[in-house]
């Protein structure tokens, strides 16, 4: 439908809601800022265990940009959570716990 929200995916019970011609108040005054953020020199100073977890059918963040993240923070895990969007700790819990519980075991060893 054009012009009117699009339905990106409905998790836990919950729809989110986001139009393509007219975003939120809040979320326009918020876009300049994100566009204009670089943490790429943030993600290159981190010394500790990283997991980067994102949806492999995230609508809103693209695996590309996950892939980055993970690319900028030396040894870090990049976890794709099959059959999740944009929240996987509600889509998929078991699968980001498992995740999780990976980190923790590298950190314990550490």
């Amino acid at each position: 439908m054009a012009g009117g929200p699009w339905l990106l995916r409905v998790a836990g019970g919950a729809a989110a809601m986001a139009s393509p011609v007219e975003p939120s108040p809040r979320l326009r005054a918020m876009l300049p800022a994100l566009w204009a953020h670089d943490g790429a020199a943030a993600l290159r100073a981190l010394a500790v265990p990283v997991l980067v977890a994102c949806g492999d059918v995230d609508p809103l963040v693209p695996a590309r940009c996950a892939r980055a993240v993970a690319d900028a923070v030396a040894g870090a895990r990049l976890a794709m959570i099959a059959g999740a969007g944009h929240v996987p700790l509600v889509e998929r819990p078991a699968a980001l716990a498992a995740e999780v519980a990976a980190l923790r075991a590298v950190v314990a060893a550490r």
